[in-house]
């Protein structure tokens, strides 16, 4: 009987390979040439989402850029689309990715929203198979879209999205942060007070970040990376942690969850 089994199992395998290579065969050309687009669902947060595989020919979404004007003090980012903030004389938004995504984006009141915004971003997570001669590779919509945010006084940052905030070159003497969502944030540069209002998953990486003046509150599950050399104020009510490379002057903490302040230096 398993001499039977095995038997089975090689023919069914040898199949296999022959089905696969005569799809290749017949349908290769037609793949790289046209597009051929696979349905399917994927699960998120307990929701059923529809999206789409694309394994992308002559119909792609052509890459694009565009810049926007930029205004203000704070940023305000919802989207799961990956932002730079670099701190530069010359106020100004440049975007680039997928045309039907770049286009649809705006910018009112320092935040970064779609024209057609409902929440969800459905199709910001829609999948793309590209084959060619560099090989398979698999992004989505929002992998493909790059925000860069220059301006010279930025210093309120919120991140309510699953995307990431990278803030490079900072040197202003207030920075806060504010995390809701699931993105992290990273920054390296230097200011005199830093302020973290951690409710989200997301963590805040700010190893980087020399600090005179910190006041770090957590309440949701992320974690924060601080350097901070004076005065350091805690308040932790979530599982996340405070990591600290820095011994500052003065440090208070009060933790009422599970989280913990751990002293890295």
């Amino acid at each position: 009987m398993i001499r039977n089994a095995l038997i089975i199992a090689g023919a069914s395998f040898v199949l296999m390979l022959g089905c696969f290579a005569g799809v290749a065969a017949l349908a290769g050309p037609v793949i790289l040439n046209e597009g051929w687009t696979i349905p399917f669902d994927r699960v998120e947060n307990g929701a059923v989402r529809r999206t789409h595989l694309n394994v992308n020919g002559a119909k792609a979404s052509p890459v694009v850029s565009r810049q926007l004007a930029w205004t203000g003090e704070a940023l305000i980012v919802d989207l799961p689309i990956d932002v730079t903030y670099v701190q530069g004389p010359v106020a100004k938004v440049e975007i680039s990715g997928p045309r039907d995504v770049v286009d649809r984006l705006r910018i009112a009141d320092g935040r970064i929203h779609m024209t057609d915004d409902e929440g969800d971003h459905r199709d910001l997570y829609a999948d793309s198979l590209t084959i060619d001669r560099q090989g398979i590779r698999i992004h989505s919509n929002a992998d493909q879209t790059r925000i860069v945010v220059t301006a010279p006084n930025v210093s309120s940052f919120k991140l309510d999205g699953s995307g990431d905030l990278e803030i490079q070159a900072y040197n202003q003497p207030a920075l806060t942060l504010a995390l809701n969502g699931s993105g992290d944030v990273n920054a390296v540069g230097k200011t005199t007070g830093l302020v973290v209002a951690a409710a989200g998953s997301g963590d805040a990486e700010l190893d980087d970040l020399r600090a005179l003046n910190a006041e770090i509150a957590i309440s949701g599950s992320g974690n924060a990376d601080i350097s901070a050399s004076n005065e350091v104020k805690i308040a932790i009510s979530g599982s996340g942690d405070v990591n600290m490379g820095l011994q500052p002057t003065s440090e208070t903490s009060t933790i009422s969850g599970s989280g913990s302040v751990r002293h890295n230096y």
